[in-house]
């Protein structure tokens, strides 16, 4: 985001041709939500040949490439297992601290709502702790 506000200048000097930066305030809103999350980052991997999915956090601080689409092996140590037709939101993973107990207590009770389903994981699925991702 600071980088967005340091090239400004340069924006107004190319004039209109040049693409519109986004305004101050949803600049403010998106820096305040990433500083509110951090820079961890929740996974979710899957493959086509089957209905399991692995998901994860990985911290911020090993992340060496930005780029994670795309095949890779992961390592990591079984957190919990979601049985088929279970679910599990991706802002509640362990470490990520969006939420108060109490919030992902009620969260989880009540399941995803329409709309919402891009943030849960359904099972069947496996929650990892994530110790290495190799590509």
């Amino acid at each position: 985001m600071a980088m967005l506000k340091s090239i400004s200048p340069l924006m107004k000097v190319l004039g209109p041709a040049s693409a519109a930066l986004p305004p101050d305030e949803q600049i403010q809103a998106v820096t305040a939500l990433t500083s509110l999350m951090g820079d961890d980052l929740a996974v979710v991997g899957e493959r086509d040949d089957t209905d399991w999915r692995i998901a994860g956090r990985l911290l911020a601080t090993s992340i060496r490439d930005s780029e994670l689409d795309g095949a890779a092996r992961v390592v990591g140590k079984v957190s919990s297992i979601l049985r088929p037709g279970d679910h599990k939101s991706l802002l509640a993973l362990p470490g990520m601290n969006l939420m108060t107990r109490e919030q992902r207590r009620a969260q989880a009770k009540s399941g995803p709502n329409p709309g919402e389903e891009a943030n849960w994981l359904t099972g069947p699925a496996v929650m990892l702790d994530v110790l290495a991702v190799y590509r």
